[in-house]
């Protein structure tokens, strides 16, 4: 069943909607002729699944329409950042609230109108272009929807009108630990990068952000926003780049170290020391793949309350929770482990 779940999921969804308003229906004409006196029942789950549709509805128009400037909707826009990989920037209402963790569901009326997909939230600023608080989306093309999207794009940046729904999701409270380690594979950094950006700005624990990519063109996909924590204090980042496309080493490593150079150089408010390129590739580390068992452990034996979150391929966060497991009772102080999954 998840195997249909998961590649057919707007299928599966919508037999399930099919296959409710039948055995409502069917219910019905049961209940009508015992005539026993539970019509009522009946009365109210009906009342309450049709609440629910309608309600998801006026929720869709009220977070998307704007009242003031022509009922005009949300507009995305879109660019692609390295092969596979597409960058989304959404206005975003004044009351909306953000907090790491969160994700939301968009609708590309352009394509199918009717179907919603989740997105995790990775950033959330205020634009100083149009000064409106705008959201961040990364994620890869695969099949449906993100397939067409980047059909559509054809890689020139265009701009799209969608519906947002959300946020939904919860937030990790990791602030509350004298150490926060974040684990990031791949396109998992979307989950994990809130939370980085979010302690930076609190600068009151010590972080250790490890992301594992398999080649260079990864990195682009934050490279402006890395730039930004390079040199805070409490931060420590380290980029794991598995396979290099280049085959040199020292060519790829020269190579990010000027794009986040040159993204730096796009940061004011945060007011963090100029990177050098110079410096900035001790950040990088080309052709290794870290021991995440070994990384945990070292982080463990550090003492003092520890929050370890991970996001990444089933694999990744696999061998993450084993090797916490392992080494909590080990550790010299509290260990709590958080996990966030793309999966359902």
């Amino acid at each position: 069943m998840y195997i249909f779940r998961k590649s057919w999921y707007e299928i599966f969804l919508a037999m399930h909607i099919v296959l409710a308003i039948i055995f409502m229906i069917g219910t019905w004409y049961h209940v009508s002729l015992l005539d026993s006196g539970h019509m009522e029942w009946l009365y109210a789950a009906v009342a309450i699944w049709a609440f629910d549709r309608v309600l998801r509805i006026v929720r869709l128009v009220l977070l998307n329409v704007s009242w003031v400037k022509g009922r005009t909707v949300r507009t995305a826009s879109l660019q692609m950042v390295g092969p596979g990989a597409i960058k989304a920037q959404v206005k975003v209402g004044y009351n909306f609230t953000f907090r790491p963790g969160q994700y939301a569901f968009f609708y590309f009326p352009r394509f199918n109108f009717w179907e919603s997909h989740p997105f995790t939230l990775a950033l959330y600023h205020i634009s100083k272009d149009h000064g409106q608080p705008t959201v961040t989306l990364l994620f890869r093309t695969r099949s449906g929807i993100t397939r067409k999207l980047q059909k559509y794009l054809e890689g020139v940046p265009k701009e799209l009108s969608c519906f947002m729904e959300g946020p939904y999701g919860h937030y990790r409270s990791v602030e509350n630990y004298d150490t926060v380690l974040l684990l990031a594979g791949g396109v998992g950094i979307t989950a994990v990068f809130a939370y980085l950006r979010y302690l930076a700005v609190l600068n009151t624990n010590k972080v250790r952000f490890v992301w594992i990519v398999r080649d260079e063109d990864s990195t682009k996909w934050f490279q402006n926003e890395i730039a930004e924590l390079v040199g805070k204090e409490n931060i420590d980042i380290e980029i794991h780049i598995t396979k290099s496309g280049t085959g040199k080493v020292e060519t790829a490593r020269e190579s990010i170290a000027e794009g986040l150079a040159a993204a730096s150089e796009e940061v004011e408010s945060l007011k963090v020391p100029e990177v050098k390129v110079n410096t900035v590739p001790r950040y990088i580390i080309v052709g290794h793949k870290p021991s995440l068992t070994e990384v945990i452990s070292q982080q463990c034996l550090e003492g003092g309350s520890l929050a370890v979150l991970a996001c990444g391929p089933p694999t990744f966060v696999d061998e993450t929770r084993g090797a916490v497991a392992e080494n909590v009772t080990k550790a010299k102080g509290v260990v709590d482990y958080f996990e966030e999954t793309f999966g359902w």
